[in-house]
């Protein structure tokens, strides 16, 4: 059960090697291009791509 509230939907695929996935620069990095405009943007210190999508729990 999650809490009640708005989650931004980030992506990550990490490096399929328990030596190496927890270092970034191993990391899928996704094609995408930073958008400003729809809150879409990778972050290279999690690995993690934001999607701009935002899920809402009710």
């Amino acid at each position: 059960d999650a809490p009640v509230g708005d989650y931004d939907v980030l992506l990550s695929a990490p490096d399929i090697f328990s030596s190496t996935a927890g270092t970034s620069t191993f990391a899928v990095r996704f094609a995408n291009a930073d958008n400003a405009v729809l809150a879409q943007a990778w972050n290279a210190g999690t690995a993690r791509f934001a999607t701009g999508a935002t899920l809402s729990v009710r």
